[in-house]
């Protein structure tokens, strides 16, 4: 977003989930009134699935039902601003609802797979900068025993490991 000289606001699906009824509406309505009153911006939805997932008959279906037409309606409104960029991420893109994901309201769909060998080295490079670590540790090694683990997995692989590491200390 600061590269393009775009304001950046940001909000996730817990941040909106609300216990009482039309308060997650609300929260959506109030998220994308603070990114046009910032524009231009670039509103960012983390873990989207969790507004905007198909009815899968796990019950509260009324409830997800009123969330996702507050988010639909939120969206198409947006469309209408050109200096409001709206943005989402989710780990399952399969129970997002297709209304959510149609053309016009998030026109581009990108997957993001996981690291290669060079990415995985910067999360630990970037992860372990501030962290005093053995001496003799391998990172090299330490890619190479983490190929099926997530980015996040691999950072929160560092966390137990550092306090570990304090224990011994």
């Amino acid at each position: 977003a600061g590269e393009f000289g775009l304001n950046f606001l940001m909000f996730s699906g817990a941040d909106i989930n609300a216990k009482w009824q039309g308060e997650a509406e609300g929260r959506i309505k109030a998220a994308f009134a603070a990114a046009l009153a910032k524009r231009p911006c670039l509103l960012f939805i983390d873990e989207v699935d969790s507004l905007a997932s198909e009815a899968d008959g796990t019950g509260n279906e009324q409830y997800r039902a009123q969330v996702r037409g507050a988010l639909l309606k939120a969206l198409d409104h947006a469309r209408a601003e050109p200096s409001l960029v709206v943005m989402a991420a989710t780990n399952f893109r399969e129970k997002l609802d297709k209304a959510v994901i149609r053309s016009g309201r998030f026109d581009i769909h990108i997957m993001v797979g996981a690291p290669d060998d060079t990415g995985r080295r910067a999360i630990f490079e970037s992860s372990l900068r501030a962290r005093r670590t053995e001496p003799g540790l391998d990172l090299d090694e330490l890619v190479r025993q983490t190929t099926a683990l997530s980015a996040a997995a691999r950072v929160v692989l560092i966390d137990p490991a550092a306090r570990m590491g304090l224990e011994r200390f």
